[in-house]
């Protein structure tokens, strides 16, 4: 029996297809390469395994260490899902309007350092960084907007939800406000353009969570935990990983004398510093007679 051979193209429009469709394809895989060799832009190892993960995880936590880079992250991702992607709706939630607008301060910022970002946004004037109506359009239908964990959130829809500082979002408003904006699944062109052969694709949404530690209490160390155990079973679907400050100093994104008069500082104890720079909860452990919140109301 004669293998099936692949379709070679005929015309120039096609081999142009072709070409690329088979970058789109390779870049999708590998989503910090894509970074690096179409952008431009320089991330180290760690950030190319975060990016990597993000882009294949449902439902991706990530506690980070003062210094981390965050936004960065953030933004880099944001801008390579919506170019890869077309039509993808990316949705920034935060507790506050300014936490909200930092990704798209970056997104700007990265806009003037990258020749092929610039060719994939019409204008500058398409990154709004207004208080009321921060986001960013591009021309293959991509947006990102960003908005604050609450109420008023009501209505939005996203295929990447992005929220930052988690924890200090409460549980409820997660569940009930935000996680249910990623129920409409992204639909590329090609489904509506065939649909009696691709009708059945489905492509579901992503969800980050980021933030840095806090108490056990916090219904973020739940979650956080869930993905430990995504991370030795199924990571595809749920996964956790925390970075401590040392990374950051290795990288130098994050200089050993902010630690230092951090650690000087008499008002910060040593909680806090297991919290925003070790990237530790604080609580009992799993035996403990006495809960970790009693103790230190007293």
């Amino acid at each position: 029996m004669m293998k099936n051979k692949k379709k070679v193209p005929h015309s120039l429009f096609e081999e142009k297809e072709y070409n690329i469709m088979s970058w789109v394809g390779f870049w999708r895989a590998n989503p910090h390469r894509f970074i690096e060799d179409y952008l431009g832009l320089h991330i180290f190892f760690f950030q190319k395994v975060l990016i990597y993960l993000m882009n294949h995880t449902s439902i991706f936590v990530f506690i980070a260490a003062r210094g981390m880079g965050k936004t960065y992250l953030t933004a880099i991702f944001a801008v390579m899902r919506c170019i890869l992607y077309p039509g993808t709706k990316v949705v920034i939630a935060a507790p506050t309007k300014s936490q909200s607008k930092e990704v798209i301060t970056k997104i700007k910022d990265l806009y003037n350092e990258s020749e092929a970002l610039r060719s994939e946004i019409n204008s500058p004037r398409d990154i709004k960084e207004g208080a009321n109506n921060a986001g960013v359009d591009f021309k293959n239908g991509s947006t990102i907007r960003t908005v604050v964990a609450g109420d008023n959130a009501r209505g939005a829809r996203s295929h990447v939800l992005i929220v930052d500082e988690f924890r200090i979002v409460s549980s409820e408003v997660y569940n009930k406000i935000l996680k249910p904006m990623g129920n409409v699944p992204r639909k590329p062109p090609f489904v509506t353009k065939y649909p009696h052969k691709y009708g059945d694709y489905s492509e579901d949404g992503i969800e980050i969570l980021m933030t840095s530690a806090w108490y056990k209490s916090n219904w973020s160390w739940d979650r956080f935990k869930q993905g430990i155990k995504g991370v030795m079973g199924d990571y595809t679907s749920i996964m956790s990983v925390a970075l401590p400050y040392q990374l950051s100093l290795l990288h130098r994104i994050l200089q050993p004398k902010t630690v230092d008069d951090y650690l000087d500082n008499k008002a910060n104890d040593e909680y806090s510093f297991m919290m925003e720079y070790q990237a530790l909860f604080v609580g009992e452990s799993e035996n403990a007679f006495f809960k970790f919140d009693v103790l230190d109301k007293s």
